[in-house]
């Protein structure tokens, strides 16, 4: 996996994360969608939106 940049925003606020959060959030967010029946391994961008 080459890594490129993952973004975390809070309320329309970007919060700093270093390249060991980047890797484990995208190593985690890829292992469960790729995963995913149907989803095409080419993908190019992934966007997650949690609300509470």
């Amino acid at each position: 996996m080459n890594l490129k940049k993952v973004s975390i925003r809070l309320d329309d606020k970007e919060v700093p994360a270093n390249e060991f959060v980047q890797r484990v959030f995208s190593s985690i967010l890829i292992a469960v969608v790729e995963n995913l029946k149907k989803v095409d391994q080419n993908w190019e961008k992934l966007e997650v939106v949690v609300e509470r």
